[in-house]
């Protein structure tokens, strides 16, 4: 019998410790009307049960169930799992989130279609539900389901190659939603397991500063999370890392310095100008005004010409 190769996509589960969200998670990748794929489950050490017995089929050769390790990070978790992979594709699938059935297929088309017009396309994104639940014992409750917004700006990703700048204010999509050249994740290091949070954000940032990726915003991915997560506030407290790596990577006149000071001229969130991140438009009755962004690159261009 041939070896039929590979799978086309690699989806990585990690950190899976609760068997009635992975059962849920399993439904959702078995129902994909797209077939050529393999599911790599990383267990966490805080399992709650035996995920083996969550599996709809512990004999399908298309699942690899990777114990778990002492102390091991989320960001180590999923480095493990793609690097058991062999796969061309490859996307993180959490344990609480969920697709469509037709996302693999349709992602697969997107990204095939896409990768054939522009080479250096390297990832495709999909529109996104937001959803928040709430878990006891087997029961989960859904709370509410409104349209995911990337943090911090004031409109939702738009069709097309994703623009770079929306990776500065915030992480510009879920995981969930992000299908991907697993060598090109290879090239740019995958995950940094140094950050104690924001792992995701840093990844698909400095991805896409390597790679060119595609908006399909059709809504077929559902990044789900606990109605009472306090997370956030834990993140805005490292936000900062984030932003001093990018200003120490790309040096004191570089192209992504320029960017961040648009950044952090406004704050860090774009909606803070009365237009968003692309208003440029003055009211009829009033005098145009530089504002925080243009008096910011106005002490950056004049800082530059001494250093030139």
């Amino acid at each position: 019998m041939t070896d039929p190769g590979p799978a086309r996509i690699g989806i990585v589960l990690p950190d899976a410790a609760t068997p009635v969200l992975v059962r849920r998670a399993l439904e959702s990748i078995a129902s994909q009307s797209f077939r050529d794929w393999h599911l790599v489950i990383v267990e966490t050490a805080n399992a709650s049960g035996s995920l083996a017995e969550a599996l709809p089929d512990p004999t399908d050769p298309r699942i690899t169930l990777l114990p778990s390790e002492e102390n091991e990070v989320a960001a180590a978790a999923i480095n493990r799992g793609l690097a058991a992979l062999e796969t061309e594709l490859a996307i993180i699938h959490a344990e609480r989130d969920s697709w469509a059935p037709d996302f693999l297929h349709v992602m697969a088309r997107t990204f095939d279609r896409m990768n054939a017009a522009l080479p250096g396309l390297k990832g495709v994104v999909s529109g996104v539900a937001s959803v928040e639940e709430s878990v006891t014992g087997n029961h989960v409750r859904i709370d509410s389901v409104r349209d995911w917004r990337p943090p911090g700006l004031r409109d939702d990703l738009r069709n097309g190659v994703f623009d770079i700048r929306r990776s500065i204010a915030a992480n510009p999509f879920p995981a969930i939603a992000f299908l991907f050249d697993r060598q090109a994740a290879v090239d740019v290091g995958l995950y940094d397991t140094t950050l104690p949070v924001l792992a995701e954000w840093d990844f698909h940032q400095r991805f896409c500063l390597e790679n060119d990726v595609w908006v399909h915003t059709e809504r077929l991915a559902f990044h789900r999370c606990a109605t009472d997560r306090t997370d956030p506030s834990e993140s805005a407290a490292f936000r900062a890392l984030l932003t001093n790596r990018w200003i120490r990577r790309e040096g004191a006149t570089g192209l992504g310095t320029l960017q961040v000071l648009q950044a952090l001229a406004a704050q860090g969130t774009p909606e803070s100008s009365a237009g968003g991140m692309d208003s440029d438009v003055a009211l009829p009755s009033q005098k145009k005004s530089r504002g925080p962004v243009g008096d910011a690159l106005s002490r950056f261009n004049r800082l530059r010409k001494r250093w030139v």
